[in-house]
């Protein structure tokens, strides 16, 4: 498991986790998120030298919404290779929230986790 923390909110997180070669993606709130994210997200994610990303995510209790594996997984590379990363969703208000997220240096962190979770043909 990786994490690194929003620089808008210290409370948000943007987790990353392997178990048993399963790969998922994941906002977090330490506590709970102060609003209704609903059941499901659109997460746009952005980050130099990528395009402009758009994947749902499912609301785990109040404090997850968690991109589902096989789109995780397919987003490796994306952050692996980027620097600083954005994630933006509206809430159930149409409240646009954006929390910016520091990517690197990531070798050590996500070492484990792409270790663990690429057989040596799928390692970006």
């Amino acid at each position: 498991m990786a994490v690194t923390p929003a620089a808008e909110n210290s409370n948000i997180w943007l987790l990353f986790a392997c178990s048993q070669s399963r790969f998922t993606a994941s906002l977090m709130n330490n506590v709970r998120f102060p609003y209704v994210a609903g059941a499901t997200a659109q997460l746009i994610l952005r980050a130099k030298d990528f395009p402009m990303i758009s994947v749902k995510a499912e609301s785990v209790q109040e404090k997850q919404l968690t991109i589902d594996a096989a789109t995780s997984r397919h987003l490796m590379p994306l952050f692996l290779g980027s620097e600083n990363m954005v994630v933006s969703f509206n809430d159930t208000g149409d409240v646009a929230r954006d929390y910016t997220f520091s990517l690197q240096p990531n070798g050590l962190a996500l070492a484990s986790i792409v270790r663990d979770c690429w057989t040596d043909d799928e390692t970006p």
